[in-house]
């Protein structure tokens, strides 16, 4: 039987050729891609992978400030969605996803983790800019999960 992370991988493989078509059929090959990741992600494959939903994930580290929220986000949506980059609307998604009240201003939070060193631009995505964790950044939120145990 395939693993969870394999099938994540094939279906990040897949999304990047989607994003490379034009037109309409771009827009429903992705929202098949989104039903498919969700079907994956369901509770029942998450209880055999021990993969936790990301509101779970948030509320076991319960980060306080944006900004580390923003980055523990950014972690979820790499480590457990394999998001090789993250843009703007992937953390608005992730905010909403884990039913955390939202900042104003995202691209400060994103901007001042870029200063730290815990973000790294990568160029664009989906027309924006987007980023990935730096080693820094990684290390900074497993610091906190071990805190957690």
């Amino acid at each position: 039987m395939v693993g969870v992370d394999e099938i994540i991988s094939k279906l990040n493989e897949i999304r990047k050729k989607i994003q490379q078509i034009e037109g309409t059929t771009k827009d429903v090959l992705l929202d098949i891609l989104d039903v498919i990741e969700n079907i994956v992600e369901s509770r029942e494959i998450r209880i055999k992978s021990k993969m936790p939903t990301i509101y779970e994930f948030m509320q076991k580290l319960n980060p306080k400030s944006h900004t580390n929220k923003v980055l523990c986000l950014a972690y979820f949506l790499e480590k457990y969605k394999g998001l090789e980059e993250l843009s703007l609307n992937d953390i608005k998604d992730a905010y909403k996803d884990a039913r955390l009240v939202m900042p104003k201003n995202i691209s400060d939070y994103l901007s001042k983790l870029t200063k730290k060193g815990y973000l790294i631009e990568v160029g664009k995505k989906d027309k924006l800019k987007s980023w990935k964790l730096s080693v820094d950044g990684i290390k900074f939120v497993e610091s906190l999960l071990s805190e957690e145990g």
